[in-house]
């Protein structure tokens, strides 16, 4: 599951293993932030687990991080409290306009900038990249067929070279 980023870059895309490396959280990090959230809007595990439909013991082993956790666990989970999916993995809401400060004294919109700017150089990069790759293979194929017009050629060459000898 893509994480889309609220804000101006509503197509900008990072995993959900993106944004956990990103911000120095681990599984338990994301863990708590459902705890936490499934007791404020005071749900029981079993409330939960039939709102994403899956069985209480199979979200209590989410919860205890028996589980890995999926990034659709988490789209679903999001779903059945109500918030974002960047909000219950960050913990926060993931809105730009709040400048909120991460671990280790980021803030979000330092963060979101950079990973634009990142973003944006990955894009034009792979964009440069995929036009000499377009180049290459044009040349290749320029290449192929001089190959084959010379094979051609030889196979003339050899024709006649036989025609040559057998008249002997």
């Amino acid at each position: 599951m893509a994480i889309f980023l609220a804000g101006n870059l509503k197509n900008f895309k990072i995993t959900l293993s993106e944004v956990i490396m990103k911000t120095g959280m681990d599984n338990n990090t994301v863990k708590e932030n459902i705890i936490r959230r499934r007791k404020r809007l005071k749900l029981s595990q079993q409330d939960v687990a039939e709102k994403i439909g899956m069985s209480r013991t199979a979200y209590r082993n989410i919860e205890k991080g028996d589980t890995r956790l999926l990034s659709e666990n988490i789209g679903k989970i999001a779903d059945a409290f109500g918030v974002a999916a960047e909000e219950l993995v960050l913990g926060y809401d993931a809105d730009p306009e709040h400048d909120q400060t991460l671990c280790d004294g980021i803030s979000y919109k330092r963060m979101y900038e950079d990973l634009r700017t990142q973003y944006n150089a990955d894009s034009r990069r792979h964009s440069e990249e995929i036009a000499r790759l377009m180049t290459e293979i044009a040349t290749l194929k320029d290449y192929i067929a001089m190959q084959k017009d010379l094979i051609g050629t030889k196979d003339e060459i050899i024709s006649m070279l036989k025609k040559l000898g057998g008249g002997k």
